[in-house]
């Protein structure tokens, strides 16, 4: 996409240069706030019930975004915390509540 899609790629090296900017900018480093990224997983199956085949449960689904935030935070292992925190949509595109999982 970088290669024929110019609004992609100006996207996407105006987003890596404001992540060098953040990185490089000491304030920031001590700075403890923690971006919330609101998810939608999408669950492709075969008409199964949920829970069964390959449509997975919605706890499968809640433990993998608590498990992918661990990773992340660097709650487990020796990394870096990110600050980032990944968390199901409570809302869809026309405002409606939802728990983040389209099937």
């Amino acid at each position: 996409m970088m290669k024929f899609d110019t609004s992609y790629s100006n996207h996407f090296l105006n987003f890596e240069k404001l992540i060098s900017e953040k990185l490089n900018d000491s304030d920031d480093k001590l700075d403890n706030t923690v971006y919330y990224i609101p998810v939608v997983v999408h669950v492709f199956h075969l008409g199964e019930q949920i829970g069964s085949g390959y449509n997975i449960s919605d706890s499968i689904i809640f433990d993998a975004v608590r498990g992918l935030n661990k990773r992340w935070r660097n709650l487990i292992g020796q990394g870096v915390d990110l600050g980032i925190e990944f968390c199901m949509a409570s809302t869809d595109p026309f405002g409606n509540l939802t728990n983040g999982i389209v099937r």
